[in-house]
């Protein structure tokens, strides 16, 4: 996550942002469910995030759910991407069949299967519809800052993210009506998501349920961190292709 930079963004023509967590705060405590899965990046090693949602599977973009896990682990229960917590091998990936990888934002969600169950509690999976003007909580290992190359981090930081209605975010970006329905839009204050938070949770605080995935932020896209709005896919329209897989 970076801390944002307002302003820093004029008139001139920009590529669409690249998102990932840019700012907020370091993550202290312990969250058994949430995963991070190392790839290696165009500028380095990287980290998506996902989120155990069931014994054998994890949640996540997607994105991340089809790169080549061929010898790749999960790493749960730790806040630190590259040590602690539980190691698992991945089975395979499966990416939610309407995805369309030229236009991340849009139904970006995905699962992998890991390769033995685990005993970690998972997160339960919010069915609420109506967020806008809410205050979710974002989770990533993104970039710290709003330098694409720079400003990587192996610890777990969070921001607090208020969820802009369909209107409001319409002001800044086009998103068809049809297609508005499944992610949300999330304003950038003094923290954003940005390069790397791909996959990571969003949480309603109050009741601990998820309720998005960060999406639109993968390592091969060129953008910026920071701009209007950023966005997570909304997991409660793909609750029952979800529940096809994990039972």
């Amino acid at each position: 996550m970076a801390t944002l930079l307002l302003g820093a963004a004029t008139a001139t023509a920009m590529p669409a942002p690249a998102m990932a967590i840019a700012g907020g705060t370091q993550v202290t405590a312990h969250y058994p469910w949430i995963a991070s899965i190392p790839y290696q990046g165009r500028t380095g090693p990287e980290s998506c995030g996902a989120s155990l949602i069931a014994p054998t599977w994890l949640l996540t973009t997607g994105y991340c759910a089809v790169l080549n896990l061929t010898g790749r682990k999960a790493r749960l229960g730790s806040n630190n991407s590259t040590a602690g917590g539980k190691l698992v091998g991945l089975k395979r990936g499966v990416r939610y069949p309407e995805s369309d990888p030229q236009a991340q934002r849009f139904k970006d969600i995905g699962l992998i299967e890991l390769d033995k169950p685990v005993a970690n509690a998972p997160v339960k999976l919010g069915t609420g519809t109506e967020w806008d003007n809410r205050i979710l909580r974002a989770f990533g290992w993104g970039r710290t800052c709003f330098d694409m190359d720079s400003c990587t981090t192996v610890k777990l930081r969070r921001a607090d993210i208020k969820v802009l209605s369909e209107s409001d975010c319409q002001t800044s970006e086009n998103i068809p009506g049809e297609l508005f329905d499944g992610i949300l839009c999330l304003q950038s204050g003094k923290s954003a998501t940005c390069n790397g938070d791909e996959g990571g949770p969003v949480v309603n605080m109050a009741t601990g349920k998820l309720i998005g995935v960060i999406s639109l932020a993968d390592d091969q896209v060129d953008g910026i961190c920071g701009l209007e709005s950023s966005y997570a896919a909304r997991v409660q329209p793909y609750l029952a292709w979800i529940k096809s897989y994990t039972g």
